[in-house]
Formats: C-alpha cells, structure tokens, sequence
C-alpha cells in the first residue's frame, strides 16, 4: 500500500494547505511480535596440535609401515615443515599405506566445529586404474589389493580406528597447494581421528601427498 497525504488548490479563490507530522503504522494484530534470543557469547580455539607441522613431535601418529610418513621440509604451504603421505623416492615403489594421525575430542556443547587444511598431491600412477572403495577393500591379502591403483585420502574415522566419513578420495597430480574446508560439528561430544594418508599399491607409478596447515576451530560457550 501506499500512504497518501496531500491538498489541492483550483487556482482561483482562497488556498488550502495541509501540514503533516509524526506518521506511525502500528501492528493492527495487538499481538506484540516475539524477539529472537541473543545468542550466547562463545569461545573459539583450534584444538589441532601441531598442525603445521613445525615441531618434529608426538603429536601425530605415524604408523609403522613398509614406507611410513615422515614430516617433510621439501614442500610446505606455510613456515619450513609439512607431512609427507606416500612414496616420494623414485628409487622405491612398494605395496604400503602411508599415514599420519591426530585423535581429538570435539566438546558436547560445541556450536562450530571446522576443518580446515591443505594438500599438494602427486602422482605417476596409471589413471585408468580402480581407486580402492575402502580401507577395509585394501586390507585384503596383498594378491588382492594390487588390483587397485594408489590413492590420496583424507579421513574421518573413530576412536576405534574405522571409518566415519571421507572428506578427499582422489588420485591427483596437481602439483599445487589446495585448502580444503570442511564442518565437523556432526561429531559433536566424540573422540575422533583426523587421518591423512596416501596408499600404493607398489607397482606402474608412485604416489604421495603432502599436507600443511591442518587446524580444526571448534566454539563453545564462553563461561562466566
């Protein structure tokens, strides 16, 4: 609608006029309108350690394996260090899972929980080749698992080790830092394992990716 306010003259005779002021619309229902809450005031912190790969420590789990990972001052997104995942010596080309691993708790009462990090993958694999569906696939006997090409993969799994959700399942050659961003909240009031992890299936090409830069930023309420 529209709100008119106006006077007319004819142009002969007397002149008319019409002052205006103060103009409400009020809420015709009588029903004052409810007002949403303020949200409480809350905390924000990264509860990753070490997630820039800067101090050579314990923070990650790196599994024994034929090829392990290994922190890497060869590629890094930001400071001196990143994770190596994978096999980077062209001399070496073996069936081995190659991983590293940080168990963390995401608080019951948290309102944000985001993951953020960045991958440099590589490889020399044959594309055309399977990418294995799961890790149970590839940890069948060795015959079996090298029907199954390499593979990159960012994982979430639980506090028993097996799989939640895959965040990356690729086999990639881009050769270029890439951020990833992804919300956990889902995982709320759980202990889970950020895993990151390269596989090879130990013949045609090799495989590996770096990793840099991992924080998951979780908020909570601020106390008083």
């Amino acid at each position: 609608i529209e709100l008119y306010f106006g006077a007319f003259n004819n142009g002969y005779e007397g002149v008319t006029a019409l002052y205006v002021d103060d103009v409400s619309l009020g809420n015709c229902s009588g029903i004052p309108q409810p007002q949403p809450p303020e949200p409480p005031p809350t905390v924000c912190s990264d509860i990753v350690t070490n997630g820039g790969f800067e101090v050579q420590d314990s923070s990650w789990m790196l599994p024994i394996t034929p090829y392990p990972a290994s922190y890497s001052d060869e590629l890094y997104n930001m400071g001196d260090w990143s994770m190596r995942t994978g096999i980077d010596d062209p001399e070496i080309n073996e069936l081995s899972f190659s991983s590293a691993i940080q168990r963390v708790h995401i608080p019951a009462d948290a309102t944000a929980a985001d993951l953020a990090f960045y991958l440099y993958p590589q490889s020399s694999e044959d594309y055309k080749m399977l990418i294995p569906e799961s890790i149970e696939t590839v940890l069948a006997p060795k015959a079996k698992s090298m029907l199954y090409g390499d593979a990159q993969w960012v994982l979430i799994l639980d506090k028993h080790g097996r799989e939640l959700q895959r965040l990356v399942s690729t086999r990639s050659n881009e050769q270029s830092w890439r951020d990833y961003q992804f919300d956990l909240l889902p995982y709320k009031n759980q202990t889970i394992l950020l895993y990151f992890g390269t596989f090879n299936n130990g013949f045609d090409g090799r495989t590996t990716m770096n990793v840099d830069d991992v924080t998951l930023n979780v908020c909570t309420p601020e106390v008083d």
